[in-house]
Parts: C-alpha cells; structure tokens; sequence
C-alpha cells in the first residue's frame, strides 16, 4: 500500500499528533489523455463563461488544445497547472481582445481560439 510505504518518511517530519489528523491522500501526477480532458473541460467553462456573458459561441482549436496539454505536462502541479496557463496567459489575452471590440463596438457572434505562428494566441472573431 502506498500509504505504509510513505508513512515512516511523513512520521520524520511530522509529529504523531499531527499526522493522526491527516487523511494521507497519495496520488500520481495527471498526464497524457486525462490531462487532455482536463483541459478540454476548463476550456468548455472558458466558453460557457463567454456565452453568457457576451453572446460568444467560442471553439478551441485542437492544436491550441494540445500545446496547453504539453505546457501543464512539464510542471509537477498536473492539472492546476492548467488554470495558471489559462490565468496568466491566455485570458488576459483574450480579455484585451475581447475590450477592444468591445469599445469599438465590434463584436460578432463566434470566436475561434488557435495558435499563432509564434505559438502566440490567435482569436479569430466571425459572425455564425
């Protein structure tokens, strides 16, 4: 079990008072095509967002899809690594996008996310 075998070297660190409080909860790193339908999730709550909030009908395209997988796979935080990336990269992108149509009063009705030549992001905004 791999609670026993990680047991003696949690009691080094921590005192058998603490350790009675804790629920030990080992787990493997998320990788390959789960890590892919996590991301896919939190993109779809991305696009759900943008639905309701600006009439946005939002698609990811998969090349966009797979260099998020392949940036959350180098970090050791597995999935939370995919709200980061969304976080500090790609939303605050988009969010500029998104005002600057706004402010001009040009905003269609769909949106494409994709990647850019550079590997930058790339929206592209149409009418359906």
């Amino acid at each position: 079990d791999v609670v026993d075998a990680i047991r003696p070297i949690l009691s080094a660190h921590f005192k058998p008072a603490l350790l009675g409080r804790m629920t030990i909860v080992p787990f493997r790193p998320v990788t390959g095509p789960i890590l892919r339908d996590i991301t896919i999730l939190k993109l779809g709550r991305l696009a759900a967002r943008l639905a309701e909030s600006h009439g946005l009908a939002t698609e990811y395209a998969p090349a966009l899809i797979d260099e998020l997988t392949r940036r959350c796979t180098d970090a050791d935080s597995g999935a939370r690594t995919v709200d980061h990336v969304l976080r500090s990269s790609l939303m605050p992108s988009l969010a500029r996008e998104l005002l600057e149509r706004i402010a001009d009063d040009d905003l269609p009705g769909r949106l494409r996310v994709d990647l850019g030549p550079e590997g930058d992001w790339r929206f592209d905004f149409d009418d359906p």
